[in-house]
């Protein structure tokens, strides 16, 4: 069967990967010049630096199981990375129970309740009871106000805006449930596997076409089915004949972009803190990632990569700044978590934006989430709203691509 995959991001690979090897004809269009989307990297060092910061966790099995697929199960290491907290200029140890004890921003009645509702959440395994409650409103109640007003509206506020007292419970317990201390990185970069499922589609006799936008559905007519891994938005552009009732489902779930930017230093920013939450209030970016402290510096020409990331409307001003006005801003306050920094450990510097990246779970409109096939004949939409309620992370694309193959081409 000739097969038409719309995305080369790591949906789009996946799903290329796995049908080819039940011997389907399959030619997956980028617009980019590159793989791999959210994923891809570029050459620093011995080694490719991602262009939006990743790892994995230790549960994360299905990316696991791809690199098995593909002969590298061996490219994975780990490391015990834990998540503090910036708050009040000042770092608090975040990965234990016993830091929480110690979290001295809040009451020690809301650390124990904090604590014990977290173990409630990863032992919960039916995230449904969570569906139709504010996160803001079972954190009050089951964590306390002080939690919610210190640990969770900062990160809530700063990732998603506007919508953050909206947002379903349902997103909150996945992003506890299965998150770890342990994170794996591959050796290399992901850039390895998104080449590595690259060679073994076309070892396949499939194509990969780069620069390449599809437009117009009707591009790819002479293809049996065609398979879209793009976010919803954008098919909606490409099928302005689609039924008004599923427009309106997709228009539903909103999203919100990432802005990343990557700084290269000269030196070090933080010591043993790969992931830091920033908790205070007009703060620019919501993390601090200091990639040295999860992959050391000399496989990058014994330079230091930090990312700087928070997310936005794609009509945002922030989303329309040039890089040089966000660079300005956001390093100045680079000072306030480490004071000996200074702009002339910045070697080079990199700003990444991607318009539709998180999407926004409200009340209910989690049933909008539409199945993998389309309105549009032998047409299906495998999109990043699918992941539901797991959050944007790269395990979770690879899963969904592996129900839609499992799913629709089981044969």
């Amino acid at each position: 069967m000739k097969i038409a995959i719309v995305g080369g991001g790591l949906t789009g690979l996946t799903i290329g990967y796995y049908l080819s090897e039940r011997g389907h004809k399959i030619t997956i269009f980028e617009k980019r010049n590159y793989l791999g989307g959210l994923a891809s990297g570029f050459k620093l060092g011995r080694w490719y630096l991602d262009r939006f910061y990743h790892h994995i966790f230790k549960n994360d099995k299905a990316i696991q199981q791809l690199t098995k697929d593909l002969g590298i199960e061996d490219i994975w290491f780990w490391q015990d990375c834990g998540a503090p907290i910036f708050y009040k200029n000042k770092i608090y140890p975040f990965s234990t129970p016993q830091d929480l004890l110690r979290f001295e921003p809040i009451n020690f009645k809301s650390r124990v309740r904090t604590g014990l509702a977290s173990f409630y959440l990863k032992a919960k395994l039916n995230y449904h009871d969570f569906e139709n409650i504010s996160a803001e409103k079972w954190i009050k109640k089951h964590m306390g106000k002080e939690s919610w007003k210190v640990i969770w509206k900062p990160l809530m506020l700063e990732k998603f805006g506007k919508y953050y007292r909206k947002i379903n419970m349902a997103w909150m317990w996945a992003r506890i449930h299965r998150r770890s201390r342990f994170l794996g990185y591959p050796r290399g970069g992901f850039q390895v596997i998104i080449d590595r499922m690259a060679e073994e589609i076309e070892k396949n006799k499939g194509k990969i076409v780069l620069k390449k936008a599809i437009k117009n559905d009707s591009e790819l007519d002479h293809f049996d089915q065609k398979v879209y891994t793009i976010a919803s938005p954008l098919f909606l552009k490409i099928f302005p004949q689609l039924p008004l009732s599923y427009q309106e489902k997709l228009k539903k779930i909103e999203y919100l972009g990432s802005i990343n930017l990557l700084l290269i230093l000269k030196k070090p920013l933080l010591k043993r803190v790969y992931w830091l939450n920033i908790n205070q209030p007009k703060t620019p970016f919501l993390v601090c990632v200091d990639h040295h402290n999860l992959v050391e510096e000399k496989h990058y020409n014994n330079l230091y990569p930090v990312y700087l990331g928070t997310y936005a409307s794609s009509t945002s001003p922030l989303f329309q700044s040039q890089p040089k006005e966000i660079k300005s801003v956001w390093i100045k306050y680079l000072q306030r978590i480490n004071r000996d920094f200074k702009q002339s450990w910045v070697a080079e510097y990199r700003l990444f934006k991607e318009k539709y990246t998180q999407p926004i779970f409200m009340g209910d409109n989690y049933q909008e989430i539409p199945e993998f096939k389309t309105p549009i004949k032998n047409t299906y939409l495998v999109s990043m709203i699918q992941t539901y309620p797991y959050d944007r992370e790269i395990n979770y694309c690879i899963e969904n691509a592996n129900k839609f193959v499992e799913g629709i081409f089981y044969d």
